[in-house]
């Protein structure tokens, strides 16, 4: 496997295959580890799913973005500072009616 395909599908493969064991030992175990191994396996993706929606991530750093690095585009106004469109007839479409 290369290193690309590693890094894109590791985890999501390792995470599939725990709950892939996890749900065979839900079917055919009866009590005792296989419960408390399917109870876990099984409850592995729900709570990387909550980790992954609920707790936020930094951006990528992109040292050239005028909103992260102002030193970047000295001569770029910020949103808030930006000139406010104003409705142009000339510039309006025409929706002719048949």
């Amino acid at each position: 496997m290369s290193p690309a395909f590693k890094h894109l599908w590791g985890w999501p493969l390792v995470l599939g295959l725990l709950t892939t064991s996890a749900l065979l030992s839900a079917l055919v175990s009866d009590g005792g580890g296989g419960d408390i191994w399917s109870w876990f396996g099984l409850g592995l993706p729900v709570a990387v799913m909550l980790w992954f929606a609920l707790v936020p991530r930094r951006a990528a750093c992109n040292p050239s973005a005028p909103e992260k690095n102002p030193e970047a585009a000295p001569d770029a106004a910020p949103l808030s500072q930006s000139i406010p469109h104003e409705h142009n007839p000339e510039n309006t479409p025409q929706i002719y009616e048949k």
